[in-house]
């Protein structure tokens, strides 16, 4: 146990979800106070959200990413930028830590951070953490100036082992825990992560308890978000979530099933949803936490993120809809085998056929996520997603994201673009890059998006977001 005064405060910095608590300072939160820390949450992104116009509302229900990281969301809100500072400042902490998203935090945090700095000097350290940290060139957006530390990939460890460190030194110790850097030698923020021996067992991880909470902001009253695993057991080239979080791993069936038991005995929660990038990595674990919770007898429901895998079989699926699963949302991107291969998904599309057929026999909804333009789609390739989808629409109950590709930091695709003949000096932007023969380019994803959206429109299957360059 730590023994301390010093208080430290985690900061939810917008844009994020608005239907439940921030899963990742939920869980930092209650892991600090297990080993003896003070600490208090202010979800900043709740905050302006439920003082927001219903117009402004909307930028979070519609998941506009450009609204946010051109800046027009802290211009929204600069009047306010005083008051909210001198909310974070009440809290009186010697460590203020904020979570980010990737990009789009980047312009609100520099709108806030010189207001904190003005008023309290050198009395707390300011840390950042979150996808908005993860890779240099999303650091370099952010006002390192103002900043003292970034916490890299999984925040529990790195956290501890500095504020252990800062408790009375306030310098940063060197040894085999984490790594430290600098991005540029003449940066001010520091940036550490665990090292590769030092992957948190997440069993070991107590579960959050929500009680720094107010669960009545959050926009549903009823749904609370959990984890069964941390990583993922594919190699998405596309995706900048798992390179960060291997290796893949599993909590106990057992803890999961705790954890639900004590929100509804606790909040009186009976839905929820698995935050992690796949609840089917690992279908012994599945199959375990079915059977407990049907010895349970709870009555709940609850979903998650899937992948298409043609080794479920229809006997898993019927357990769980039994354990109170009500629908999945895959992954698939796509339906052209062709774009499926080049993306490294693991799938065909008549896998993804299969996959659906035995989730709606066993009577639960099926969700989709696209992607339009990936490099090496053609416009056949358009066409045969959307004949999959004409052919396969009694199995479809919803689409979830509709989707332009977008390439950044951490993906695969950033990381060998020449591999995939696209010019790195055309990419200005996340969404606006071309390949070198031009046969995709930010236009053509466009006209594709359009396209595939009508389709979607005409079968009654709007997408419930999408992130589109206009």
């Amino acid at each position: 146990m730590v023994e301390t005064n010093k208080r430290i405060l985690l900061v939810q910095s917008p844009p994020w979800g608005v239907y439940t608590p921030p899963l990742g300072i939920a869980y930092l939160a209650t892991f600090l106070k297990s080993l003896g820390f003070s600490l208090d949450v202010f979800d900043l992104n709740i905050e302006i959200f439920n003082s927001a116009t219903k117009e402004i509302k909307e930028k979070w229900d519609t998941q506009d990413f450009e609204f946010w990281a051109s800046g027009r969301g802290a211009d929204k809100f600069k009047n306010k930028l005083e008051d909210l500072a001198d909310k974070i400042i009440s809290f009186d902490a010697s460590f203020i830590g904020f979570s980010t998203t990737a990009f789009a935090s980047a312009p609100f945090m520099n709108a806030i951070l010189p207001i904190i700095k003005s008023k309290i000097n050198d009395r707390a350290i300011i840390i950042v953490g979150g996808a908005g940290t993860n890779y240099q060139e999303a650091r370099s957006l952010l006002r390192k100036d103002l900043i003292d530390y970034f916490i890299i990939g999984e925040g529990e460890f790195p956290l501890l082992c500095l504020l252990k460190d800062l408790q009375d030194s306030k310098t940063v110790q060197t040894d085999s825990n984490y790594i430290i850097w600098k991005d540029k030698t003449q940066d001010n923020a520091v940036c550490l992560k665990a090292s590769r021996d030092n992957t948190i067992n997440i069993d070991d991880i107590p579960f959050p308890t929500f009680e720094e909470f107010d669960l009545n902001c959050y926009t549903q009253k009823d749904l609370l978000p959990l984890i069964g695993s941390r990583g993922c057991v594919r190699s998405c080239v596309f995706c900048c979530d798992a390179p960060l979080k291997k290796p893949y791993r599993c909590r106990s069936p057992e803890k999961v099933v705790e954890e639900i038991e004590h929100h509804v005995k606790m909040y009186n929660r009976k839905r929820f949803e698995f935050s992690d990038l796949l609840i089917n990595g690992d279908l012994k674990f599945l199959d375990k936490f079915c059977d407990l919770l049907i010895d349970m007898d709870l009555d709940i429901c609850w979903g998650g993120q899937a992948a298409v895998r043609r080794d479920m079989d229809i006997n898993l699926f019927r357990k769980m809809k039994k354990a109170g699963c009500g629908g999945l949302t895959f992954g698939c991107e796509s339906f052209s085998n062709n774009v499926l291969k080049l993306m490294h998904k693991g799938m065909t599309s008549e896998a993804a056929k299969e996959t659906f057929i035995k989730a709606k026999e066993a009577g639960m909804l099926v969700e989709i996520n696209l992607i339009v333009g990936f490099p090496g789609e053609e416009e056949e390739d358009i066409d045969e997603t959307i004949k999959f989808i004409k052919e396969n629409a009694k199995q479809i109950d919803k689409i979830n994201s509709l989707n332009i590709c977008t390439i950044c930091p951490g993906m695969y695709i950033y990381e060998h673009l020449e591999k995939y003949n696209i010019d790195k000096s055309t990419l200005t932007d996340l969404y606006a890059w071309y390949n070198k023969n031009l046969s995709n380019t930010i236009e053509k994803r466009v006209e594709r998006h359009k396209k595939l959206m009508s389709v979607c429109s005409e079968l009654n299957l709007k997408p419930l977001w999408q992130n589109v360059k206009r």
